[in-house]
């Protein structure tokens, strides 16, 4: 069963130029909801260093669960080999 995220507004500057640089390897795509993410760890440094911004480690888990998208996020899925 998949959902539509909600958006949210961190200012994260996302790009999928990679994504779909090669025809047929990458399909829009929406995931299914992941129930009460938690966050394990979180790297405070790394995160300054790329201008990362959490409100809270709630809202890291919603987010990189996917349950939750920054604003300009399209979720993608991708062949792999």
């Amino acid at each position: 069963m998949s959902f539509s995220p909600k958006q949210d507004s961190l200012h994260w500057c996302l790009e999928q130029t990679l994504a779909y640089a090669v025809d047929d390897l990458c399909l829009p795509a929406q995931a299914d909801r992941v129930p009460n993410p938690r966050m394990i760890a979180w790297n405070e440094l790394l995160a300054a260093e790329m201008g990362l911004d959490l409100p809270s480690n709630e809202a890291g888990a919603e987010i990189f669960s996917g349950n939750r998208l920054p604003a300009g996020a399209e979720p993608s899925a991708q062949a792999y080999a």
